[in-house]
């Protein structure tokens, strides 16, 4: 199976959600608690970790204060990994994520469609992978804006528990945001502190990936080869 593992950061459109955001939403940014509505957020960083069946497996973070060249990044890097798993007549690639059908990816979208213009033609071509519908039943190729895709692995549905991340990694004694908290990335935005940034997302992907193994090898699987630590991934930090 090619699964690719992803997590992302984001920070809040504040111009957006002045003009647009309701009440509740405004409220719920100025209480610096979480905004609801996926539109306010602006991906600033992804994790992706795959190839996790093989000892190459690729496990690289990108992060930048520019939201056009995170998007650019992500479905370029998606519509290859398509292309890859073509070429050698493998399956197309798993997404896996926790609440990611949610708000990763539809975030990601979101974003990627406001900046369409200025995407590159890979970008472009993974954009319209991932938004094709063309085959209800997935009998050929994917759909993975469907909520009963085969296609993307959601762990939050999964379990059916609903649960945080932390939780379920807590739960079965798995490490899980060690490095800071989810609600200190804006400030970390704020002072430049990326890098600090891009490896909390890369532990968030690792404690997925570390958590899907389990739920894995509970289905009857063997086992994922996966990094040891969230400090070999790559971090790339795009101007």
């Amino acid at each position: 199976m090619n699964y690719l593992f992803l997590d992302i950061e984001t920070v809040i459109d504040d111009d957006l959600l002045q003009k647009a955001g309701s009440e509740k939403n405004k409220s719920q940014y100025n209480n610096n608690e979480f905004v609801s509505q996926n539109v306010f957020h602006i991906p600033i960083c992804f994790s992706v970790l795959g190839n996790v069946g093989t000892e190459d497996f690729y496990f690289k973070t990108f992060i930048s204060r520019e939201a056009p060249l995170i998007v650019d990044k992500f479905f370029s890097g998606f519509y290859l990994s398509i292309k890859q798993s073509k070429s050698k007549k493998s399956q197309y690639p798993v997404i896996v994520t926790h609440n990611g059908q949610s708000f990763d990816m539809p975030i990601l979208t979101l974003r990627a469609i406001k900046y369409y213009d200025t995407l590159s033609e890979n970008a472009k071509n993974g954009l319209k992978e991932y938004l094709d519908t063309s085959d209800k039943w997935e009998n050929d190729r994917p759909d993975y804006t469907s909520r009963n895709t085969l296609y993307h692995i959601d762990t939050y549905l999964l379990t059916n528990s609903y649960s945080s991340l932390k939780a379920l990694c807590m739960l079965n004694e798995i490490d899980s945001k060690t490095q800071m908290d989810g609600k200190q990335v804006a400030k970390y935005f704020k002072d430049n502190k990326l890098e600090e940034i891009a490896l909390y997302c890369a532990e968030d992907v690792l404690s997925l990936a570390k958590l899907f193994n389990k739920i894995n090898i509970a289905r009857g699987n063997n086992s994922l080869v996966l990094p040891e630590n969230f400090n070999q991934c790559e971090v790339n930090v795009l101007a």
